[in-house]
């Protein structure tokens, strides 16, 4: 039978500094610090990633270990950035979009990629999503559980749902922003009760 892990993330090995492009720290923004892959946000730390976030061939290894044969992956949740302007997130995304697309196309049967967009400007993300199901070949889209202010049943969304549908684009709906997280950030508290909450 045929294991599918249908829930990773994967990242390139860099992208844009839109913090700087754009003037705005939120963007996560890629520093390589005494061999560490560390991710900053807002100036500060946010998170270290490992070569298994990047390099294919050692994530394929480590997931035949257990027996798995195949990966659905998409970005992480950070890299949504619904709170910034359109345009400046579909630099981001496209980018990570085209290296999705390039993993897919370099280990087939291997990877699969769900894109992402960005929701915020629902044109936009009909258009994204056309191009990264239709040019890119690309399985479908992840999504946060909420976009900004909008819960996922607002009616701006509604043609992004109804492009998505047309392009028979599978839908993964991720919890992200959670809350708690400035007010209570020790012990993992925005994991363990506000992404929860979020699902």
């Amino acid at each position: 039978m045929l294991k599918i892990d249908t829930h990773t993330h994967m990242l390139p090995p860099d992208w844009p500094d839109l913090a700087s492009r754009f003037g705005d720290d939120r963007f996560p923004v890629l520093r390589v610090e005494e061999g560490r892959h560390n991710i900053y946000r807002g100036g500060r730390f946010f998170r270290q990633i490992q070569p298994n976030a990047w390099d294919a061939d050692l994530r394929m290894a480590q997931y035949a270990s257990f027996g798995i044969e195949r990966q659905v992956v998409s970005t992480v949740p950070v890299m949504f950035c619904y709170w910034a302007e359109g345009q400046a997130a579909l630099v981001l995304h496209r980018h990570l979009n085209d290296h999705l697309a390039g993993l897919q196309r370099d280990h087939p049967g291997r990877y699969v990629g769900l894109a992402t967009v960005p929701l915020q400007d629902p044109v936009l993300a009909c258009a994204e999503l056309e191009r990264s199901v239709v040019e890119l070949g690309l399985a479908g889209v992840q999504i946060g559980s909420h976009v900004d202010h909008w819960n996922l049943d607002a009616p701006e969304l509604a043609d992004f749902f109804a492009t998505a549908e047309r392009l028979g684009a599978s839908v993964l709906i991720h919890p992200w922003d959670m809350m708690g997280t400035e007010t209570m950030p020790k012990y993992w508290m925005p994991w363990l009760v506000g992404m929860p909450a979020e699902q």
